[in-house]
């Protein structure tokens, strides 16, 4: 079975680990298209025998991709990766509704969804929606033996409009713990600023599904603190509150978690070692991986 694979470079989550380990399922070619081409794809797509090809997978962001729904229309075998359908349902996001609108006109195509409830979402739409988590590169990130001497300690932006939920519900747990909201500029400094901290604390208020982050975290041997997310998400991927991870509904219990796990370091060791080990055994990209190649084999996942 012949797959092509079209993505984009440069990428902030690098997934190649993924794609590499596609090729041992199927015979794989890749096309990474920088800014420019993604503006352009008609007019790459046009140049393509695509018929050569029994998969196309797309793995575009849903700001390039809803821009060619004519040329798509053309294309059989179509599956689309998408990393931020939930953006559909959010109404402070400028997609609200939009992405839905696009894959009505693509009533052929099939998604590959990193959210459980999300993927729930579009089906009960009528869409062929397959659940596939999102994960962690354990070719760039894992835990490294070093000093965690940062208690509480968040990485990432907070300034979207997306993500109001989340910078009110962490600026209202920095209040009352010391929490760190950081930046880093480099995989390297990412990789060593989590390996640093203790208590990684998420706060994916209103997605409905866990961002990449937290699964990044966790392969980092952090202790992930995260907002619940609710809808059989946490079944979904196996995320058991105090056992491999500790979660909360609100600030108050964020607060109580967070001093019960301080006054407890052996507890605080348990869980992030217990959490280590789910993400390695469900969060790797070689593990996603298997579970992409058997929705595209259509032997589903």
């Amino acid at each position: 079975m012949k797959l092509l694979i079209i993505s984009h470079e440069p990428r902030s989550i690098d997934i190649k680990p993924i794609f590499n380990a596609l090729a041992s399922y199927f015979e794989t070619e890749i096309i990474f298209l920088d800014k420019s081409e993604r503006k352009k794809q008609d007019k790459i797509l046009s140049k393509l025998n695509l018929k050569n090809y029994d998969r196309i997978f797309i793995d575009l962001a849903f700001r390039y991709t809803h821009l060619f729904a004519n040329s798509y229309k053309k294309i059989p075998n179509l599956y689309f990766y998408e990393q931020d359908g939930c953006q559909n349902f959010l109404v402070q996001s400028k997609w609200h509704k939009q992405i839905e609108k696009f894959y009505k006109k693509l009533p052929h195509a099939k998604f590959i969804h990193t959210g459980f409830y999300t993927s729930e979402r579009f089906r009960s739409l009528g869409f062929n929606s397959y659940f596939v988590p999102k994960g962690f590169n354990e070719t760039l990130l894992g835990e490294d033996d070093i000093e965690r001497d940062i208690e509480l300690g968040f990485i990432g932006r907070l300034g979207s409009k997306a993500y109001s939920g989340r910078e009110k519900t962490l600026m209202a747990i920095a209040e009352q713990a010391n929490l760190q909201i950081m930046r880093t500029s480099s995989v390297m400094e990412y990789r060593h600023t989590l390996n640093r901290i203790k208590i990684f604390v998420s706060a994916d208020v209103g997605f409905g599904e866990y961002m990449t982050k937290n699964f990044e975290a966790l392969g980092c041997g952090c202790l992930l603190l995260a907002y619940r997310q609710s809808n059989g998400e946490e079944q979904a991927l196996g995320l058991k509150d105090m056992e491999n991870i500790a979660l909360y509904n609100s600030v108050e219990e964020a607060i109580k978690k967070i001093t019960y796990l301080k006054e407890n370091p052996r507890e605080l060791e348990r869980l992030s070692k217990a959490g280590k080990l789910l993400a390695d055994k469900r969060f790797s990209h070689e593990i996603l991986a298997k579970q992409i190649a058997l929705v595209l084999k259509n032997n589903q996942w």
